[in-house]
């Protein structure tokens, strides 16, 4: 791997996962009279994201890379808000938690999370019916070819020019019995 056209997208990733996490701990720090307010918010910046990836699907270029990632943990940032302030945790207990033993209320927690991992297994699914299935392999305008189309076009030149030696060495008599 070489670090330094790794690195930045690498800190960039770590950046904004992190980054976006701090925010969200700290929103969930708040008052729960608050969480309408943020669940509202988590909610436009979610469905913003998955327009985001959607929209980007076709795009190749660094700067599509760098907004579906931004995408990406925006959708990710509506899933931790909804999980964190108790809106997605799957059937509600009728009674308190808090008159339950240890073993139960631990019990209720699993669940919880399970609830969670399978909201995020749902999204993921449908975050791949949206944007799986898409031609990547379009050539991209000479001025901005992708990497995929110049490593094409050099393999296409190494193939031509061994086919050409090929044919001076026959020519040569080299190599035959």
């Amino acid at each position: 791997m070489n670090w330094a056209t790794h690195g930045a997208p690498l800190l960039l990733t770590l950046a904004l996962w992190w980054g976006s996490t701090a925010v969200i701990a700290r929103l969930i720090g708040h008052t729960p009279r608050s969480y309408p307010r943020l669940l509202l918010l988590a909610t436009l910046l979610g469905v913003a994201g998955l327009f985001l990836l959607v929209g980007l699907r076709d795009t190749t270029s660094v700067a599509a890379a760098v907004g579906a990632l931004v995408g990406a943990i925006t959708v990710w940032g509506w899933i931790e808000v909804t999980f964190l302030t108790g809106k997605v945790t799957g059937p509600l207990p009728t009674h308190s938690a808090e008159d339950e033993g240890l073993i139960r209320r631990a019990g209720r927690a699993f669940t919880a999370i399970l609830w969670h991992e399978i909201l995020i297994a749902v999204t993921v699914a449908m975050a791949a019916v949206l944007l799986l299935g898409r031609d990547r392999r379009r050539r991209a305008p000479a001025d901005g070819a992708t990497a995929a189309g110049r490593v094409a076009v050099a393999l296409e030149s190494r193939q031509s020019s061994g086919r050409a030696m090929n044919a001076v060495v026959a020519r040569a008599g080299v190599g035959s019995p």
